[in-house]
């Protein structure tokens, strides 16, 4: 993919469930992948202190809407640092609709 986007070419593959998987952005410092169209990861280096860190922020789509997006950072060994989750509050109304008795 690296070298696609460095030829100024579509960085697409085809995955191992026979979908395209695409990078969208490549910089010095960071990257974003379209794993496929329910998911969206997005990497990228920070200094704290004199350690670079890892940021990944993984989104997950339902009909093209975020539903849930986790944030995990990792030491320059790959080792978790922290991880956080964000649900977003459609889906949770999603679920409550679902529950409803219906007319």
């Amino acid at each position: 993919m690296m070298d696609f986007m460095d030829a100024k070419m579509k960085a697409a593959v085809t995955n191992l469930f026979e979908g395209e998987s695409e990078m969208t952005a490549l910089t010095d410092d960071s990257l974003s992948l379209k794993m496929n169209p329910c998911l969206s990861i997005d990497m990228w280096l920070t200094k704290e202190d004199t350690s670079l860190v890892v940021n990944v922020r993984k989104t997950y789509l339902i009909d093209n809407v975020p539903r849930v997006v986790v944030e995990e950072s990792y030491d320059s060994h790959w080792h978790l640092l922290k991880t956080s989750t964000v649900s977003s509050s459609l889906l949770w109304r999603d679920e409550e609709i679902k529950e409803r008795p219906h007319l």
